[in-house]
Order: structure tokens, then sequence, then C-alpha cells
């Protein structure tokens, strides 16, 4: 059964009776996540037939849900009632939602009215109900994997191996750091990546294997800094200081994470260890 949790409110839809013994039943179509609509940039062509389409991003999603409530009682039914409009509010909450075949969230807020139905003061067995409904809006209109993913390497090097003269037998103890950073994604969008790169590494540069893009980063770091590059807003900040900003020393492309995933390499002007890039991104969808 789908369900669908509402932030941190302890309110699941479908999920049972919440800890004050309310049931909360989500009456869900056939689509649990609506798809936004896409942001059309469309017009006619001035000096030939049809249009032009720039058409490149989607609006915001909007989600509608509809509920019916039961409580143990008329008093606790009211409670509820306090509980569901401090949950679905204003500002941004995470809502959850568990398929038989994935669990993924989005960031959503209140839009327009909840209205609230009691259609019982208390029904058999001393128990109340209430219908309710209201609709969502997801200013992001992505929704994510419920796991963040991470993935790290070292600067690209090779340590130890077999010496000359060698003795035979010989034995191969070479340690080899490929620098080279595997990331998945199983959703059907491009996932933005927050890149983290330790030094000591000089003129560090992050390179997707597949189309040879790449990000570089015109300054040295000394073992025990680091910097972030931020896919999603664009941020470059030394030590993550929203103060310490090295946006100027970045070029390059924001990369992202393909459906299906994406080899990139960690390279640099000169780098040793302990040096290391990692990733962190969630899998996204539309």
């Amino acid at each position: 059964m789908t369900t669908a949790q509402i932030g941190d409110s302890g309110i699941v839809l479908n999920g049972g009776p919440d800890g004050e013994g309310v049931v909360w039943r989500w009456l869900v179509g056939s689509d649990p996540w609506q798809a936004p609509e896409p942001r059309d940039e469309s017009g006619d062509n001035s000096f030939a037939h049809g249009t032009w389409n720039g058409t490149e991003f989607y609006g915001p999603r909007m989600q509608d849900l509809a509920v019916r409530v039961q409580a143990p009682s008329h008093a606790a039914l009211h409670e509820a009632h306090d509980r569901w409009k401090a949950a679905v509010g204003l500002h941004d909450f995470q809502l959850t939602i568990a398929e038989p075949h994935v669990t993924r969230w989005g960031l959503m807020r209140r839009r327009g009215s909840m209205p609230w139905t009691e259609d019982t003061s208390g029904g058999s067995g001393g128990r109340a109900k209430a219908s309710t409904s209201v609709s969502l809006q997801g200013d992001d209109p992505l929704i994510y994997g419920l796991e963040q993913r991470t993935a790290s390497t070292g600067y690209p090097s090779t340590v130890g191996g077999l010496s000359w003269p060698a003795q035979w037998p010989a034995t191969w103890d070479a340690e080899v750091e490929s620098g080279l950073l595997q990331l998945d994604n199983a959703g059907n969008e491009p996932a933005e990546v927050l890149w983290r790169i330790d030094g000591p590494v000089s003129r560090p540069r992050i390179i997707d294997t597949i189309t040879n893009d790449w990000f570089a980063l015109d300054l040295d770091l000394a073992a025990g800094e680091w910097v972030t590059v931020d896919s999603a807003t664009r941020q470059v900040l030394m030590l993550g200081q929203q103060g310490a900003s090295r946006r100027p020393l970045w070029s390059g492309k924001w990369l992202t994470v393909p459906k299906g995933g994406r080899l990139f390499a960690f390279a640099g002007a000169a780098g040793s260890a302990p040096a290391s890039a990692t990733a962190s991104w969630w899998p996204t969808w539309i």
C-alpha cells in the first residue's frame, strides 16, 4: 500500500493508527506524484512556418491530498485537526511517499484552503470521523530518493610495488588510487552534485569521462584545506563557509549525474595523499 509521511508531524497517511490513535486514510488516485507541467517557452517563427520552442524547464509541482480521518473520540478528532493544520503549513516540509517499488520525497508547502468536515460527532464505538483535503505546491518540482549517495576517491597515484633489482619469486604489493568516482542515478532526471575537494592538490579538476565536460579551480589547496562546489546552488566555498566564496576561481560546467550514472575522474596539476574528491547526491526524478 502506498503511504505518505507529512514532514516530522507523525502523521502518516495509510500508515495505521498514529501515536494518538488517529487513522489517516489517503484517498490516493493512480498517480501518487502528480507530474508538473512544463514551463512553456515558445512563439511564432517570424520568417518561417510553425513555431520556435525553447521549453527546457518544469514549473512547480502541484499535489492534491484528499484524506479521511478517524479518531478514537470527538476530542481526539479536534486535536487531530490542530495537528493537521500545523503539519501542512506555508513553509516547506518534506512529503515522503513510499510506493511498492520505491520511496521518494519532495519539498512541499500549502496553497489554498484546507476544508475540514466532521462526518460524525461520535460514531459507532465512540469514534469520530472527518474529511479533509489540501493542495500542495513544490517550488522545486523534482523528487528525490530516500537515501543520499556519496562516493570518494584519492588523488590518482601508485604507491609501492616491485622494486629493482627484483628477487624471485616476487610479490606485487602496489597500492593504486584510481582517481575515479562512479556515481549512479536510479532516477530519470540529472542529479545535482555537491563536490568536495580536499588538499594537498594544485589546480584540481573533475572530468566527465564520457562527455569530457569538466570544471577546474585555479587555486592550490594545502593539506587540511578543502573547497565545495555545489552544482545546485552554483556556489564555490572555501571550507564550506558562505563568506569564503571562490566562485571567480571556478571555470567549466556544473557537472551532474545523468540517468543511469556516470564515471568521473579527479585530476590536477599536482597532488598527493591525502588529497581526495568526494561527491554527494540524491537519485532524482521528475
